[in-house]
């Protein structure tokens, strides 16, 4: 008896409308590239958020955010295919079926490294915040007195010389 290689089954009709399997394979695939480069933009965000120029910061954020938007699109295109994984996995051959999961598991693990790396710097956002809050504190506590001393009124003569000698 000879075993033939296991082919994709067609769909069930409540997964058929979602694409074909290679269409959805195409598309995590196209998202595991995404998420590949979220994790090298949160990479580069941590080297630039150590450097004095918020202006290179500024550009990778609007980058991650074009990014993630582009994510959003393909993560709702793939929508009805995930609400139904367990049965489109069915739906498709060995090898593409080792592949998605394969996928989708290296796509959890970039995101939780992003997710630790961002919490990081939100850490250290927040102690370059407080240490500049902690700035302006004592530059206003210090501008306070000498603003008192220069208004306070000045004795008119020389100061060693008694009310009665002028």
């Amino acid at each position: 008896m000879t075993t033939e290689p296991k082919q994709a089954k067609a769909p069930p009709a409540a997964v058929a409308a979602v694409s074909d399997p290679e269409q959805v394979l195409g598309w995590l695939r196209e998202q595991g590239a995404g998420y590949e480069q979220l994790e090298t933009l949160a990479r580069r965000q941590r080297a630039v958020l150590n450097a004095a120029d918020p202006e290179p910061l500024l550009a990778l954020l609007a980058e991650r955010q074009k990014l993630t938007a582009h994510l959003t699109v393909l993560a709702e295109r793939l929508q009805p295919a995930r609400r139904q994984w367990a049965q489109y996995q069915q739906c498709l051959a060995p090898a593409q079926a080792e592949e998605a999961e394969c996928l989708l598991r290296v796509m959890g693990e970039r995101l939780d490294r992003v997710l630790a790396s961002d919490a990081e710097d939100a850490r250290v956002l927040a102690a370059r915040k407080a240490a500049v809050a902690s700035g302006l504190r004592q530059s206003q506590t210090v501008n306070a007195a000498l603003n008192a001393y220069q208004t306070a009124p000045h004795p008119a003569g020389r100061l060693d010389q008694t009310h009665n000698e002028a």
